[in-house]
Formats: C-alpha cells, structure tokens, sequence
C-alpha cells in the first residue's frame, strides 16, 4: 500500500508469523503466531474468535495478553446472559454483519470518538483503542482477529499488516478445522443432508424430501463446510465419507 513503510522488524515479525500459521497445530491460531502478532501490533490484548449471530455465540476465542494466553468458550445459552450479545445490533462491533462488509479492517475511531466512547459505553471496556479484521466462513459464522490498547490509536501501517495476515490466518483455520472435525461433531439434520448431497440430490430436491426450504439446505451445508474445514459439496461428502467406500 501506497505510504506505508515497514521497518526489517516488523518484515520480520510477518515473516515468522506466517510461518507459525503455516504448522499444524492443536489449536485454531498458534499461541506464538498471537504472541507475535500482539508485538508486531504493539496491543495490550489480541485474540481470533469463532463468532455466530445465528444464535449468537462464540464458540471459541484465544487470547494473548501481558498475563499471558488463554481460551474461552460460551454456548448460544449462555450467550443470552452476555451484555455483548444483549448490544450488539446496536454498537459499531455488528458492523459487518449490519453491512454486508467484511473486508474493510476497522478501528473503534471509525465509528466513534473517544470522548462518545466513554460517555456512552454499556459495559465496562479495558482498553479504548481496537481493531478488528473479519475472516467470513459461512452464513451466519465468521471469525474474528482483534487487537486492544491504551494509548495511540491504531493506523494505516497496523490494517495494513492484518490485511496481508488475513488469508494466512484463514488457511490455518481451516486445516486445523479439518484435522479435528470428525462426522460424529455433525448433527443429525446435517447428516441427513449430507447424505442425499451424497446421492446427487440438488438443494431443492434435500429440501422437498426433508420438508425445508432450499435456503435452510443452504444454511445446513455452510454449517457443514465450516465444520469440516472444506468450501465445496464434493470435500464436505469426501471428509465424512472417505472410510465408507
């Protein structure tokens, strides 16, 4: 991007931040690719997220921080208690699902200033400065890598570099999606479409002999890719089915 400079430090960070996400590993981001990426940010928190509208929840999140890293977890029960779910039609973090863009990386100062912040806010926030890039997976269903700090606001140079991270984090994603997805964490609706996928049946035709509309086929089946880790009907059939004949 035209004006942005990088230092042989940061050239380097993205350099061994790409080659973390280029490993397998147990969990959906490498600890040391976030480790890296809060220092290439210069954040006081980052994390990547699996979040869901349909119904909100997030189904995982990792997080870095000066305490050190953790993971957390809530299930769409639960999501109905939390007071970021309860606003969140309503504040600037809905903005791509509101939208439609999800390629723009954003900051809190693009909707707010910092004074509206603080005067306004609905539950208590620890760091005023964020930036977010979103990862679309499915309908419904994305995830998201985020960065928090006091002080300076974050800059071109900063969505510059999650931008050229984005498909790296992505990719990783979805390979370790696949590695630890199995036909068992499936459930039986989407078994049950996978099943006709399977036997050539189109989308209206699973809908007409299940009894759901095409679109609830559709939404049953990205459910599925991102499961599974896989973006099209033949992957998806050849995951479940590959010890089947």
């Amino acid at each position: 991007m035209a004006g942005i400079t990088l230092s042989e430090r940061d050239t380097s960070l993205l350099q061994e931040i790409i080659d973390e996400l280029a490993r397998l590993e147990p969990e959906p981001i490498p600890w040391p690719a976030l480790e890296k990426l809060a220092e290439l940010l210069h954040t006081d928190q980052v994390n990547l997220g699996g979040y869901c509208t349909a119904p909100a929840h997030v189904w995982f999140l990792n997080a870095v921080d000066h305490d050190g890293h953790g993971t957390e977890q809530e299930t769409p029960e639960e999501a109905l208690a939390n007071p970021f779910w309860q606003h969140y039609w309503r504040v600037d973090c809905s903005y791509p699902d509101r939208s439609g863009d999800y390629d723009s990386i954003t900051t809190l100062s693009d909707f707010t200033s910092l004074r509206e912040l603080r005067r306004t806010r609905v539950e208590p926030v620890p760091y005023e400065r964020e930036i977010m890039a979103c990862i679309p997976l499915a309908a419904h269903r994305q995830l998201r890598l985020l960065g928090w700090r006091h002080g300076p606001d974050f800059t071109e140079r900063d969505r510059f570099l999650l931008r050229l991270l984005r498909p790296h984090v992505r990719e990783h994603y979805l390979r370790w999606r696949q590695q630890h997805t199995s036909a068992n964490e499936l459930t039986p609706r989407q078994l049950a479409v996978l099943s006709l996928v399977r036997e050539g049946y189109t989308n209206g035709q699973i809908g007409r002999r299940l009894q759901l509309s095409e679109g609830t086929v559709r939404t049953h089946l990205n459910n599925v890719y991102e499961r599974l880790g896989v973006q099209s009907r033949t992957a998806a059939v050849a995951a479940v089915y590959r010890d089947a004949g």
